[in-house]
């Protein structure tokens, strides 16, 4: 039953076992695998079943990184969560990104890859992939690259699966699973302990309330929005839920994601399909498939690296330029982006500002848009999909400002430190010294070291409710339960140890099948 609570008539109250909080890629994962079930569900979502202004308007909040996605832009408060804007990139962590990597402080997960394997296999079927078992996929592809210094990371391709289309129909008429729309979680009701959660309490924007009790509580809202509910519940208690050790919001990671340098073909030079991408993120292959050259896991180790890959991209012939990813021209692409879509950019001042100081060569980027636009022309880029380490200082932390529902909105900060600059240099020099000596072309970095000023993310919020076996450091255990509170689960990239380099689409489906196992087993 999928209901729409701001025009229905709904009781006040929602009794259920199973109460999941976000309706993505997590949540409708698990209550998928509770269908049919002894359990009763109740599965509320911020959105309805389209995109909406206002309540994407929920999202707003300050961020650091000046030039990365508006927060607002960067999830989708809608039925099928973020799935709605996937490219359907796929593929598991690697078994480094599991292990302690005595370089990386606060590596290292309560889990191996072999035991989030089965779930793997699982979630390649969720995301409608072949039936290649990816235990087969070796790191390997067509160009020859020397082994020593580069392999192939190998990509499957998700159609993509859109959760919000794919599943409507089987949750629509489950017997036992409920769907409330346009429902935003604001406030936990918990026992006189605090150790337990008896309710969440529900608004929309229309201003109806709506109260939930369960046996068991899940989150399953997104990497700033799980830390961000938490947070906000410590207004009426002694600290936050999970927060006795100051770990919620901790530890927040994205990807590194930016284009680092042109390639220049040689006349000998195999086909680049392999590892060409549209910047519209789909494989420019006819197969299900795209690679990546990365370094292979000895060097990295030798060399005390963190992951990431390369693939090519084309780009019109004006983004070959440092000029586009100088501070002006990326805050005027900023302004302009924002005006399309008819609202204010964060930091507006700071933006235009910027963009009026550099108006010559704002003027110049202009006029090479124009003139491309008349006579397209394009080049073939690097793109560039890196680690961010786990850092604590890295944080969703709460402001002063509320949204529409009175909430506290998110702040959030993401520094870049010195070990994902090294990463993403060593790797650039070995792909730009392995293409020269396999004679296949040239590849020349466009700006110093490969990495621009307004450097940018991958929009994966992950990390701020990370797991690990002690509260001491981590939010959740190794079952995605939050330490010191029974019945309260998480689910998604919020849990994350590491980041990897791989999308995290793929995982968030694994660790959300295992929970819903863990859910039936205790709730038998």
């Amino acid at each position: 039953m999928i209901i729409d609570t701001t025009s229905a008539t709904l009781d006040p109250v929602v009794n259920c076992d199973v109460c999941i909080v976000g309706a993505g890629a997590a949540g409708i994962t698990i209550a998928r695998e509770l269908i049919g079930g002894h359990l009763t569900v109740a599965l509320f979502e911020s959105g309805g079943l389209m995109p909406d202004r206002r309540t994407q308007a929920l999202n707003r909040g300050s961020y650091n990184n000046p030039y990365d996605h508006a927060l607002e832009d960067s999830q989708s408060r809608s039925f099928g969560g973020t799935t709605n804007l996937w490219s359907g990139w796929c593929r598991p962590l690697d078994e480094s990104d599991f292990t302690r990597r005595d370089w990386i402080p606060h590596s290292g997960w309560p889990l191996s890859i072999e035991t989030l394997q089965p779930w793997y296999n699982k979630a390649r079927r969720v995301c409608e992939l072949d039936d290649e078992n990816p235990a087969t996929l070796a790191d390997r592809g067509p160009w020859p690259f020397d082994q020593r210094r580069l392999s192939t990371r190998r990509f499957d391709l998700s159609p993509p699966t859109r959760f919000g289309q794919k599943f409507r129909a089987e949750l629509a008429s489950s017997p036992n699973v409920r769907v409330c729309l346009n429902a935003n979680a604001v406030a936990f009701g918990t026992d006189e302990s605090t150790r337990r959660i008896e309710s969440i309490e529900f608004k929309t924007l229309s201003g109806k309330s709506i109260l939930a009790t369960a046996r068991v509580f899940i989150l399953a809202a997104g990497g700033i929005e799980n830390p961000r509910l938490l947070l906000s519940s410590g207004a009426t208690r002694r600290c936050a839920l999970g927060n006795e050790n100051d770990l919620v919001g901790r530890f927040y990671m994205n990807h590194l994601a930016f284009f680092s340098a042109e390639f220049r073909e040689s006349d000998t030079c195999p086909s680049v399909a392999f590892y060409t991408t549209p910047f519209d993120g789909r494989p420019a292959t006819a197969g299900r498939h795209s690679g990546a050259a990365s370094h292979p896991e000895s060097v990295m180790r030798e060399r005390k690296l963190l992951g990431a890959v390369l693939r090519f991209v084309h780009r019109p012939s004006y983004a070959a330029e440092p000029a586009f990813y100088s501070s002006a021209v990326a805050s005027a692409r900023i302004m302009a982006t924002s005006l399309l879509n008819a609202r204010v950019p964060g930091r507006a001042l700071m933006h235009a500002s910027r963009s009026m100081k550099g108006g010559v060569r704002v003027t110049r980027f202009a006029v090479r848009v124009l003139a491309h636009s008349v006579k397209p022309k394009s080049k073939l880029l690097v793109r560039c999909i890196a680690e961010s380490a786990p850092d604590p200082d890295n944080r969703v932390t709460l402001s002063s400002r509320p949204d529409a529902l009175g909430q506290p909105t998110a702040n959030v900060r993401w520094e870049i430190g010195e070990a994902e600059r090294k990463s993403v240099r060593v790797l650039h020099t070995a792909f730009a010294t392995e293409i020269s000596r396999l004679g296949f072309g040239k590849v020349s970095p466009i700006h110093p070291d490969f990495l621009p000023n307004s450097l940018t993310g991958a929009s994966h919020h992950i990390g701020t409710t990370r797991m690990h076996d002690s509260p001491r450091h981590g939010v959740v255990d190794r079952d995605c339960r939050v330490h010191d509170i029974a019945n309260l689960f998480i689910s998604g990239s919020s849990v994350f140890a590491t980041s990897g380099y791989a999308n995290p689409t793929l995982t968030i489906i694994a660790l959300s099948l295992r929970l819903a196992e863990r859910i039936k087993s205790i709730l038998r």
